[in-house]
């Protein structure tokens, strides 16, 4: 048993990860309202898994533009292109990631 208590406070908080033993990979995310700057990616073998505990966000994967809503989660499956759009409202929200290998994720723009 291991108890993670974040008390970082920064945009992202790497709660937990292989480095410490744990099989997956948590990060809790804190982000303003506004446009997100990320490239369409996929990973080879690894989940992630998007739960959105407070804002609304939008999200591209594969060639759809899906918004996400207080309390609604994404499961993107392993070659699925995604990546988060804007920021619609200020959200809170955690990705958990089944492969945290930098080698698994591929840039695609």
């Amino acid at each position: 048993m291991k108890k993670y208590c974040p008390n970082n406070l920064n945009e992202v908080c790497n709660i937990c990860g292989i480095d410490d033993g744990s099989p997956l990979k948590i990060n809790r995310v804190i982000k303003d309202a506004g446009s997100f700057n990320e490239k369409f990616h996929y990973h080879k073998k690894g989940y992630e898994y998007y739960i959105l505990v407070r804002g609304e966000i939008m999200m591209g994967v594969r060639n759809e533009s899906i918004t996400l809503i207080e309390n609604e989660f994404i499961r993107i499956d392993p070659e699925e292109p995604h990546r988060i759009e804007k920021i619609l409202q200020n959200a809170y929200y955690f990705i958990i990631k089944t492969n945290s290998d930098p080698k698994d994720k591929i840039i695609l723009e």
